[in-house]
């Protein structure tokens, strides 16, 4: 008999607009419910709506959100990633375990440095030797010129 496991999907609020997005374990974005002020003092309602997520040029999900009538385009790793994972050593750079840019549920994501993530690509097989040759070749120019 084959065990089927289900992860519940586990919403919080989205770090940094708290007050108006929530954000799921699961990858998924929703907009609170509740009311809005506007610069110009009209009142709008909002239903919890879950927000549509587009690509960017790269591959990586991205949504818009709007805080105090300015808007912000943010990537859905990042928001999943600054919320529900602990960052203990304040590492900058959020990686997808398998790879695959739009996984972004909370088991699939990790923190690492700039160098580990670059590194994680390399020997699973993100690059082809072309591209690795072309790193390479301007992490050695920029330490050349850096000294």
């Amino acid at each position: 008999m084959r065990k089927v496991f289900f992860i519940m999907e586990i919403w919080k609020e989205a770090k940094g607009f708290e007050a108006y997005y929530e954000v799921s374990n699961k990858g998924r974005v929703r907009r609170k419910k509740g009311k809005t002020v506007y610069k110009d003092g009209r009142i709008a309602y909002f239903s919890q709506t879950i927000l549509k997520q587009s690509e960017n040029k790269k591959g990586y999900l991205r949504v818009y959100l709007s805080k105090k009538s300015k808007k912000h385009t943010k990537a859905v790793h990042r928001i999943v990633a600054e919320t529900f994972i602990d960052n203990p050593e304040n590492k900058l750079t959020v990686n997808h375990k398998d790879l695959n840019k739009k996984n972004n549920s909370t088991e699939n994501l990790e923190w690492m440095t700039n160098i580990e993530n670059m590194r994680h690509a390399f020997n699973n097989g993100a690059f082809k030797d072309r591209d690795k040759k072309t790193i390479l070749n301007i992490k050695h120019m920029r330490d050349k010129l850096c000294k």
